[in-house]
C-alpha cells in the first residue's frame, strides 16, 4: 500500500463513517441545544411552566418554581442519553435501510429498539409533566390545563 496522500479511498467505507460521525456531532449537541433553550419552551413542545408569562398567569411562588426547576434539570438529565442513544440508533438503521438489500431481520430488530426507545423518551415526558402538575394548587393546575389547550 502506498503512502501517497493522492491515492483514492474507497467511498464504500468513508460513506457510512462521515455520516455516523456527522450524526454524533449533530445529535449529540441535542440536549445542549434543550439546556440553553430551556427557557422559552418546555421540552414537550407546550407552553412551558417556567416562562415569566406563565409564571405571572398561575402567580407561582418562590418555593414552586425552585420545585419545578428541579424537576425541569431531573429531567433533562433523564432525557439527553435516551434521546443520544435514540438518534444514534436512527442514524444507524439510517444507514442500514440505504443499503440496495437491507438485511430483513436486523431492520425490524433496528425497528423494535427505536420503537423501545421513543416508548421510554415518552414515559420520560409523562413522568415530568405529572411531577410538574403535583407542584401546582388544584386552581394553577386548571389554569395551566387552559394555556396547554390554547384557552384562556
Amino acid at each position: 500500500m502506498s503512502c501517497n496522500p493522492n491515492t483514492k479511498r474507497n467511498p464504500k467505507i468513508i460513506q457510512p463513517i462521515l455520516w455516523i460521525i456527522g450524526a454524533l456531532v449533530v445529535f449529540g449537541m441535542y440536549p445542549f441545544v434543550c439546556l440553553v433553550d430551556a427557557d422559552n419552551a418546555s421540552p414537550a413542545g407546550q407552553p412551558d411552566l417556567l416562562s415569566p408569562a406563565t409564571i405571572a398567569t398561575l402567580g407561582l411562588s418562590e418555593d414552586q418554581i425552585r420545585r419545578l426547576e428541579e424537576l425541569k434539570a431531573r429531567y433533562l438529565k433523564e432525557l439527553a442519553p435516551l434521546q443520544n442513544e435514540y438518534f444514534s440508533r436512527k442514524a444507524e438503521f439510517q444507514m442500514l435501510w440505504q443499503q440496495s438489500r437491507p438485511n430483513r431481520k436486523e431492520c425490524m430488530a433496528r425497528h423494535r429498539e427505536l420503537t423501545m426507545l421513543q416508548e421510554k423518551i415518552s414515559d420520560c415526558t409523562l413522568r415530568y409533566e405529572l411531577d410538574c402538575r403535583h407542584v401546582l394548587s388544584p386552581e394553577q393546575e386548571a389554569q395551566w390545563r387552559s394555556l396547554q389547550a390554547g384557552t384562556p
